[in-house]
């Protein structure tokens, strides 16, 4: 009722909980139409005025600007020496007196390739194979 559609339970194919699941992309098709009718923000004041639990999905240039992830220093800059400042994602974990530290860069594109790959069962032969075929590096 929140998006202007009714109670769309009383329609054929929604009315029970099972019907919603079998009919989902029917259902999906309704809600995505709807919700293209106006901004997220604007979606995001109405439902909340209405009591509707809801939260925006963000990008993560988004979630970067959020003030609440600024508040909680969820954002954190690494200096890395091949490529600059990197922004990454900070630890949800907080204990009193123990700030969490950055240590390590993020491993580059295929820096554990090897070692994952003989970790979850390839031999030595098989991983120098994918590496000759550029699976990878």
């Amino acid at each position: 009722m929140a998006l202007g559609l009714g109670d769309l339970s009383e329609r054929p194919g929604f009315s029970t909980e099972e019907l919603q699941i079998e009919n989902k992309n029917q259902l999906n098709a309704i809600l995505a139409k709807a919700f293209l009718q106006k901004t997220t923000d604007d979606w995001m004041t109405e439902l909340e005025s209405k009591g509707v639990l809801c939260a925006r999905i963000n990008s993560f240039e988004g979630a970067a600007r959020d003030p609440q992830i600024a508040c909680n220093n969820m954002i954190v800059s690494m200096e890395d020496p091949e490529v600059g400042e990197l922004k990454l994602l900070g630890t949800p974990m907080r204990l009193k007196g123990t700030p969490p530290k950055l240590k390590s860069f993020p491993p580059r594109l295929g820096e554990h390739s090897h070692d994952v790959a003989i970790e979850i069962g390839y031999s030595e032969e098989e991983v120098a194979r994918m590496k000759d075929e550029g699976i990878f590096g």
